[in-house]
Parts: C-alpha cells; sequence; structure tokens
C-alpha cells in the first residue's frame, strides 16, 4: 500500500474519532484522549478590510439599481477669476438655489484665484447658497488663494489627493520700468489731475507714502482673507493666520492642516452631497461654465478642458 494511502486513511481515523468525540455527547466524556478544545480567531485587519469593501461593493450595486430619489447640481469652475464670471455666476447659482429641482450642490473649482472684488463677490453668492441647500466643495487639480476663498464658503471641502491646497494670501505688485524707458530713449509725458493718479504707473517708482498705502490696502484685503479661513474651517484666528502665510500643500497635507475635511475624488463629494440632502440616489446634473461668462449644460462624462483663464455658460434647459 502507498503511504499516500496510508497517510489520507488515517487522516479519516482521526476525523471520525474527534466527531464522535463531540457528537455522541456521554461517550465524548469518557474519550478524555480526544478532548478537543474549540477556539475562535479573531479576523485579521486585512479580512476585516476585505470584508468591508465586498460590503461597499454590494452596497454601490444595490444603490446604482435604484431610481434617482433627488437631482443635484455640478456646477464646474475653473481657472483665473474675472469680473466677467460675477454676473453668470450668481445667475446660475440663484437658479439653482431658488429651485425645487436641486437637493445639493457640488461646486467642483480648479483655480488659482483672481482679483479680490471678484472673489468676493463669488463667495458670498456661494453663502446665500449654503443658506438654502448644502453646498460641497471639490477640487480635483487646483484650489488657490483665490479658490480657496471661494471653497471656505461651502460646508465641506474634498480634494483629489494630487490637488494643490492653499496660498492663503494678497499680492500686489509693481514694475517700475523707468530705467528701461530711460536706457531706450523712451520719454513719458504724464498730464493728470491728481497728485496720485497714475500711482503704480510703471514709468516711476512708488513713493514712500505711495508704498505704505498700497502696502495698508493689501493687508486690509488679507486680514479679510485670514478671517474667511478662521470662518470656514471653524478655526481661531491665531490658527488661520498660522496657516496664511501663501504656502500650498497637497491633499494630504492639507487634511493634516485642517484645510479640507477628506481626500477623494469626485465621485466622493457627490456622495456626501447625497447623504447632506438625504438622498440615496441622486440624478447629477451638471453645469459648466466658459470664458465668456455663460453657462452649458454639460455631459456628465465628457471631458472638461482646463486652462488658467477667465471662465464661466447656462441656459437653464
Amino acid at each position: 500500500m502507498k503511504i499516500q494511502n496510508i497517510l489520507a486513511i488515517a487522516v479519516v481515523c482521526s476525523l471520525l474519532l474527534i466527531s464522535g468525540c463531540i457528537i455522541e455527547g456521554d461517550a465524548a466524556e469518557e474519550c478524555a484522549p480526544c478532548d478537543v478544545e474549540v477556539k475562535i480567531l479573531e479576523s485579521s485587519a486585512f479580512d476585516k478590510q476585505t470584508i468591508a469593501e465586498l460590503e461597499s461593493q454590494i452596497e454601490a450595486l444595490r444603490t446604482q439599481s435604484l431610481d434617482p430619489d433627488g437631482n443635484i447640481a455640478l456646477v464646474r469652475l475653473y481657472g483665473v477669476l474675472g469680473q466677467e464670471d460675477v454676473g453668470t455666476f450668481r445667475e446660475l447659482l440663484v437658479h439653482i438655489g431658488d429651485s425645487n429641482k436641486y437637493s445639493a450642490v457640488v461646486l467642483w473649482i480648479d483655480s488659482p484665484g483672481g482679483g479680490v472684488g471678484t472673489t468676493s463677490e463669488m463667495y458670498k453668492e456661494i453663502l446665500k447658497l449654503k443658506s438654502k441647500k448644502p453646498v460641497v466643495i471639490f477640487s480635483g487639480d487646483m484650489i488657490a488663494s483665490g479658490g480657496y476663498y471661494l471653497a471656505c464658503a461651502g460646508d465641506v471641502i474634498i480634494a483629489d489627493a494630487d490637488c494643490l491646497v492653499g496660498n492663503i494670501s494678497v499680492i500686489y505688485t509693481h514694475t517700475d520700468a523707468s530705467q528701461y524707458y530711460r536706457d531706450f530713449g523712451l520719454k513719458i509725458t504724464v498730464i493728470k489731475t491728481g497728485e496720485y493718479k497714475d500711482i503704480g504707473a510703471d514709468w516711476r517708482a512708488l513713493t514712500q507714502e505711495e508704498y505704505d498705502w498700497i502696502e495698508g490696502m493689501v493687508y486690509d484685503e488679507y486680514n479679510r482673507f485670514v478671517r474667511v479661513v478662521a470662518m470656514g474651517r471653524n478655526i481661531t484666528l491665531e490658527e488661520a493666520l498660522k496657516l496664511s502665510d501663501g504656502k500650498i500643500w497637497t491633499a494630504e497635507n492639507a487634511l493634516n492642516e485642517s484645510l479640507i475635511d477628506s481626500v477623494g475624488d469626485l465621485e466622493a463629494a457627490i456622495k456626501m452631497a447625497e447623504d447632506l440632502a438625504g438622498l440615496i440616489k441622486a440624478e447629477v446634473v451638471p453645469f459648466e461654465m466658459w470664458d465668456e461668462g455663460s453657462v452649458k449644460s454639460a455631459e456628465y462624462y465628457n471631458p472638461l478642458r482646463y486652462q488658467w483663464e477667465a471662465t464661466l455658460n447656462n441656459p437653464f434647459n
């Protein structure tokens, strides 16, 4: 008889003996040598993670089979923020806020910022919208400077892992090209009705008085930015001030600094909006804003172009 067969018979006999000890009750007590200690092993961390992922996939499949129980507006805003954006942006947000069609909004921002006045006006429009329905901010590439200023108006900020976040600061630049003009023999004749009418002109340097004046305005806007961050992120002014040095972070580091609420993709932002609105499965209605200050409906999964220019287009259909 082959050794493999002998081992197989031995294993079967052992199993029969063990089962006999367990099943036959009183007989098992007489079979002291067959006393078996049963241990319940705790699932490993890997097993728990695997189970959780499977449960999540099952839930996702279940949700996909449901009919939508509400609508979420997906507003795409990208590029440098300019005054041509403000009117259409306001019109769009008022439309969404006043419409019963939308239960929540995902505002998808990719912007390095823009003018101070433009940013402030758009920020206020987001605050008005938030007073009517949940607003989730998502960024896949960059929410910096004025872009982050806008993000602070939302209920939740979610950024993709590769997103750049921060640059909380204000800047004014002045070019003194007077030496250039002299070197090339260019003469500038200025006729003005006020002493400061040509303040900031590149044909002359700033006087100390002018420098101090502009610096004061820059710090006024900066202090407002710091207060916006403190209020939007629910942190103290001192904490916000430490983060307001112009530095920029990747999403993971921004999360550690409490500048965003979580790291995730667009689907995570939509899911958050669904949760805030009490929806199980929402129909996403996208709007993308183009350069000329108009808004057009966009196919949800159509590729969206990127550029660092002024943006924003909406027939509200």
